[in-house]
């Protein structure tokens, strides 16, 4: 029969239990801490990384189209010499700018792995190489040829790119949050 009265074990068993609820709410949230820490890390060598396979690829595309580039050279159109430090710090901006919109439709895209990717890479060469060749045609006074190669090496590249994406956050970042909603922010 309760007299509505706590007795003393009463009150030690419920201190008890309120310890271990706050000692495990601050041991979860320190975890939670360190493997957003470490998940912000991967998300960051993910972007680097992409960043500078975007750059050889930059490199890889100019050489492979420069024989049917080069008969243009003397056109108006080029910057001589490219600056080449703003195409380094641009292909690491859009590094970035792929790994963070891959990992926030990551779960609408259909496919896993690198099918993953491709699906991907065929939205992103849409808006990033078709829309921009579109563009070209339309405002400068390019040659369809090297409008037409930077097209079929600019999907090319992206799609490839998007792909290695797809496998780099499966193997990474996808690993450390799972068992958990996978958001960037």
């Amino acid at each position: 029969m309760s007299t509505g009265y706590l007795t003393r074990s009463d009150e030690r068993r419920r201190f008890d239990v309120e310890f271990l609820y706050k000692e495990e709410n601050i041991s979860a949230s320190r975890f939670m801490r360190s493997s957003g820490d470490m998940t912000a890390k991967k998300i960051a060598a993910c972007s680097i990384l992409t960043g500078v396979l975007f750059l050889l690829f930059d490199m890889v595309s100019a050489l492979l189209t420069s024989p049917l580039v080069s008969p243009y050279a003397d056109l108006p159109i080029w910057k001589i010499p490219p600056n080449i430090v703003a195409g380094v710090i641009f292909d690491l901006i859009n590094g970035v700018i792929l790994v963070v919109v891959y990992i926030t439709i990551y779960k609408g895209l259909p496919g896993l792995g690198w099918k993953k990717g491709l699906n991907y890479g065929i939205i992103v060469g849409l808006f990033r190489v078709v829309m921009t060749s579109f563009s070209s045609i339309v405002l400068y006074n390019v040659p369809l040829i090297v409008v037409t190669s930077s097209l079929i090496t600019g999907y090319l590249e992206i799609v490839i790119l998007c792909m290695i994406l797809a496998l780099l956050y499966e193997k990474t970042i996808a690993r450390t949050q799972s068992g958990s909603e996978r958001r960037f922010l």
